[in-house]
């Protein structure tokens, strides 16, 4: 029988890019040495963390013989993160990162620390810390006849992962309700949706991606903010505020999204819709139609 089951994630945002714990020069991976960190609340699904590996290339020279071949390292691969919790009541600490920061610099970046089993069964655990962790991608999805309260995906982009040498965190889950739906609140142009099937909501975050091979060690130089794409998808079963059969007459910057759950909120001004229906109607009995929008970010302001 397995005991090595304990699986945890906890985080504190860094003071300098890939500095980790206790104000770290930028680029130092400074271990934490008190335990102070906040551990990630109610997960939703698995921990993805991918660890750096190395590009190789295999080069063919004329006499190599058969099989033979030049093995050169050419990158690497940083590592990521992709975690995912449940809405909580509680502030969510990576939904403000997502509409914070300014264009040219390096934002918010974070430590964080995983606990995860031994791969040698022995009832161990493994801890390491990932250095540099900038958030590229969160996301909020929820579906009403799931039976489960919406979902929240974020991916993170790493300067590097270590075993920890310095105090292994235990913090305990945070305190906080799931989200219910009847807190969420989806708000496209000041109509309400009432009638709400599903929605995805998708902020995307690109950095620079400059690298570098100094000293053999192909390191990443500090990735900077380059731009944010919003991506909203809502169905619905009516149609109050005529969202949909937008004419090219219109005003092609036209929405504002507000988007709540009761504590966190997320406003997104002058956006666009990138594609919308008329109504579907599945299977072979009469039902509800079923609405569908896209709108997606232009000049916009994120809050």
């Amino acid at each position: 029988m397995k005991t090595n089951t304990d699986t945890a994630l906890y985080y504190q945002a860094e003071t300098n890019y890939g500095g980790g714990d206790n104000s770290g020069a930028e680029y130092a991976e400074t271990h934490p040495n008190v335990d102070d960190f906040t551990r990630v609340n109610f997960l939703a699904g698995p921990i993805k963390i991918k660890a750096k590996s190395f590009k190789r290339s295999r080069l063919k020279a004329p006499g190599d013989g058969l099989g033979k071949g030049r093995m050169v390292t050419v990158g690497a691969e940083f590592p990521d993160i992709e975690i995912s919790y449940y809405l909580q009541t509680a502030v969510d600490p990576f939904k403000a990162t997502t509409v914070a920061g300014t264009e040219g610099t390096a934002g918010t970046s974070y430590i964080f620390q995983a606990v995860i089993p031994d791969p040698d069964e022995s009832g161990a655990t493994l801890v390491y810390n990932i250095f540099g962790a900038q958030q590229t991608s969160y996301s909020i999805t929820g579906k009403i006849d799931e039976d489960k309260p919406p979902r929240v995906t974020v991916k993170f982009s790493c300067y590097s992962m270590v075993i920890n040498t310095g105090t292994a965190q235990t913090a305990t889950l945070p305190a906080g309700i799931i989200n219910e739906w009847d807190d969420i609140v989806v708000t496209l142009d000041t109509d309400v949706i009432a009638e709400l099937d599903e929605f995805t909501l998708t902020i995307t975050t690109t950095f620079t991606k400059t690298k570098s091979g100094r000293n053999g060690s192909f390191d990443k130089f500090k990735p900077l903010l380059l731009d944010r794409l919003f991506e909203y998808k809502v169905s619905m079963y009516k149609d109050t505020a005529a969202l949909m059969l937008d004419t090219i007459t219109e005003a092609i910057n036209s929405f504002t999204i507000i988007w709540t759950e009761g504590t966190n909120t997320i406003t997104v001004t002058n956006c666009y819709s990138d594609g919308d229906n008329l109504g579907d109607i599945t299977g072979d009995d009469i039902d509800e139609m079923l609405y569908e929008i896209t709108i997606k970010n232009g000049a916009s302001v994120f809050s």
